[in-house]
């Protein structure tokens, strides 16, 4: 070869057989052969594990939070949204207080989402 003589030769892919992957609507991967529609994979459990995860981060941060207002609170005791039940402000009452709630609320919202879970996997193998 000269100097300014080209190479024309294209890189060409290697010809695959009828295995290839695809992705559904939701983000998941798997894989199909030719005439076939993938399978969602996944891991069994995950979401329940990254949902008590988020959960008892949460809890976590609202008694940080119930501490930090006890600490730097003003008033001796605060009535809980309205009502003539009063609690203490000092840290301990509140870090207590926020843990309570937060895990009320969350054990409901999670309850309400495993319930849902229930009634739309029993739809499904009718």
């Amino acid at each position: 070869m000269t100097a300014g003589a080209t190479n024309n030769a294209k890189s060409v892919p290697a010809p695959t057989s009828g295995v290839h992957s695809e992705t559904d609507g939701e983000g998941d991967t798997g894989t199909a052969t030719d005439g076939e529609t993938a399978d969602p994979t996944g891991t069994p459990g995950l979401g329940r594990r990254i949902l008590l995860a988020v959960g008892v981060t949460v809890i976590v941060i609202s008694g940080g939070l119930g501490w930090f207002v006890g600490s730097n609170g003003e008033l001796s005791d605060a009535a809980v949204l309205g009502t003539g039940f009063a609690i203490p402000v000092t840290p301990g009452a509140l870090a207590l207080y926020g843990v309570v709630v937060s895990t009320a609320l969350l054990g409901g919202l999670f309850g309400l989402v495993e319930l849902a879970s229930r009634l739309e996997g029993g739809s499904r193998a009718e």
